[in-house]
């Protein structure tokens, strides 16, 4: 019988959401975008020459008056989208639902993209340094503007959104960005690497990217320069300069002094929820005055102006303009929306219960339950008094050797994970490095398993940065954070412990399901083919750089466990069902990004409820 040890909830924020559910089709239930209010005009090819003479290029869609269709009278917000793409299924436009809606929708396309010129940047400080000339621009002498403004975007654009907030100089005129599929310090650490290792993305974007930036010399030169620099072990492999200089978590602070309200959004199956989730808890921990890399303390005060939706949906997915419209309202015109008092600003859909929840801070508990590795393929909440070892190898995991699997027992009544996870582990290499490719698999009573969520770590890119590293209350890395920046190689046979970060999830165990642990060694070649690019759609490590390539194939491991070797799972785990769920339901402007429009129940398309309680 599985010896449930879950704490019990008296320390734990549970969110008690309003009983009565929405009367509009929108969170607060007291706030709808109406139907258009105007009509739409878009200007297109306006050059904005920078102070180091690149010009970029903009389209700006006005609101137009219904019955004339001329320009309407008087001045409005302006909405920025700075992005370097030009085309995904369709051309990239001004967003004129929030012309319509009495803003001037501004299309900015980055330097080295589009129409516009110079090197492409990457969201690093030029791009900022454009951004704060694009918001002085539209605030004081695009025609028609009322002098205040907001930045919007998904992924790449929304990125250069946080940039440019942490930029801006005092008194700016932005007052709210939106930043979807995006987070801080997100390319390096989740989305084209993880545990210092290259994901499948790395080489799909640096293949194709290219084209959705018009294919223009800029963007074949810049997605070369980080392949080659990845793949060749140089600067971009690494957290040196040139990923620090790319939205960093200290801009949180810059974000938070100027009273930027930031609307965060992503998706669980998205490249960047961990990043994601570390933003909010910076933005938050910034407006307490705290160390912006720091866990959020349960009893310290939130701001509703930092808030993050987090979906069960994959990158540039579920996605709403009337939502974003609705931000714009509350933080831009000062417009009570009924979602700016909330004191739940993390609304995250639960897996396995399906239903979402309102949370405050970030982590929810530091009450962790260690499950230790033992003999058997067994997870226990014992440790083995025995040190055990067992090898595993390096290659393919339909190898024999390279697999090794840990079960839990069942939870008879269920469970519930939230927030980061982690995998402490003792092992040994007969080289000087080591990859470890941890997943967590949830199993039904059949046999079933579902990945719940997954990290990696590399031997020589292993040090953890202790001030940025998330513990729990035992002491026990909860959210390692590791520093990246040099390679520290292995003394072969050696012991040596690695703290492997899991992506942080929102799960509900059913009754009578199981967890399984499982560490593998290398990637299938179903997934990362040895010749060309991956063409799976999941996110996976793929490939190595030339340093790992030099020093990880041929590996045999050892892996320890025992009192003196405390290999574990670390959880964040709760009772079944501790949160409050709360009402969600479709809206009608759900936005597709690939599509560049308004979707509604459309063949092939999916779309998704989203929460209607915010929360007070």
């Amino acid at each position: 019988m599985f010896k449930h040890k879950i704490m019990t909830f008296a320390a734990i924020l549970i969110s008690f959401s309003s009983e009565i559910y929405a009367k509009t089709a929108y969170p607060g239930g007291t706030w709808e975008p109406g139907p258009a209010k105007y009509g739409v005009e878009i200007v297109q090819d306006i050059r904005l020459k920078m102070d180091d003479g690149v010009v970029l290029n903009a389209s700006i869609a006005y609101p137009t008056d219904l019955t004339t269709g001329k320009q309407a009278e008087g001045k409005f917000p302006v909405v920025i989208e700075h992005t370097p793409y030009a085309k995904f299924s369709a051309t990239l436009q001004p967003n004129s639902y929030f012309s319509e809606h009495g803003y001037i929708s501004v299309l900015i396309t980055a330097r080295g993209g589009g129409k516009s010129t110079g090197q492409v940047d990457n969201s690093g400080l030029r791009d900022a340094k454009d951004g704060q000339e694009v918001i002085d621009w539209a605030a004081h002498k695009l025609n028609k503007s009322d002098g205040r403004v907001a930045m919007i975007g998904c992924s790449w654009p929304g990125m250069i959104a946080l940039s440019t907030a942490g930029h801006v100089r005092e008194k700016s005129p932005l007052k709210a960005i939106i930043a979807a599929c995006s987070g801080f310090e997100s390319i390096h650490r989740e989305a084209w690497m993880v545990g210092g290792l290259p994901t499948t993305a790395l080489w799909q974007v640096t293949q194709n990217a290219q084209f959705a930036l018009g294919d223009t010399p800029a963007a074949q030169q810049y997605f070369k320069m980080i392949k080659d620099g990845i793949q060749q072990s140089a600067e971009q492999a690494y957290e040196r300069r040139y990923w620090r200089e790319r939205v960093s978590m200290n801009l949180a602070k810059p974000i938070v002094e100027n009273d930027i309200a930031v609307l965060l959004w992503s998706g669980w199956r998205d490249f960047v929820p961990a990043s994601a989730l570390r933003s909010y808890t910076a933005l938050q921990n910034a407006y307490n005055r705290r160390p912006v890399y720091a866990a959020m303390q349960a009893n310290q005060k939130i701001s509703p102006k930092y808030q993050i939706i987090m979906g069960d949906w994959g990158h540039s997915e579920g996605l709403d303009v009337g939502i974003y419209l609705q931000w714009l309202e509350t933080w831009v015109r000062g417009i009570d929306t009924g979602i700016q008092d909330t004191e739940t600003p993390m609304h995250l859909f639960e897996k396995g219960s399906n239903q979402w929840v309102n949370i405050k801070s970030y982590p929810v508990t530091t009450q962790y339950e260690s499950f230790f590795l033992q003999p058997n393929e067994r997870l226990e909440q014992s440790q083995s008094v025995k040190t055990e070892n067992e090898k595993i190898n390096w290659g393919e995991p339909e190898q024999n050797g390279t697999k090794r699997v840990f079960n839990t027992q069942i939870f008879p009544e269920g469970a519930t994970l939230a927030g980061p996870m982690s995998v402490t582990l003792y092992a040994s290499s007969n080289n000087s490095n080591l990859v470890l490719i941890a997943k967590l698999f949830d199993v039904n009573p059949q046999g079933q398993a579902e990945l719940l969520t997954s990290g990696a770590i590399l031997g020589s890119l292993s040090q953890l940065d202790q001030d940025k590293s998330w513990k729990d209350k035992h002491g026990n890395f909860i959210w390692p954070w590791h520093k990246f920046d040099r390679e520290q190689y292995l003394k072969p046979n050696k012991v040596y412990r690695f703290d492997v970060a899991l992506s942080p999830r929102q799960w509900a165990i059913k009754a009578n399901h199981r967890l399984r642990l499982e560490l593998t060694t290398a990637q299938s070649e179903s997934i990362c083919p040895n010749e060309g690019i991956p063409t799976t759609t999941h996110f996976e490590l793929c490939g190595q750089t030339l340093s790992q390539l030099k020093t990880v194939p041929g590996g045999v491991y050892h892996l320890f466990y025992g009192t003196e070797y405390p290999s574990a799972l670390n959880l964040p785990l709760l009772p079944l069902d501790p949160f409050k769920k709360i009402h969600a339901g479709q809206i009608p402007t759900a936005w597709n990004e690939n599509l560049r429009k308004i979707v509604k129940q459309e063949p092939l398309i999916p779309t998704y409820a989203l929460p209607l309680d915010w929360g007070k």
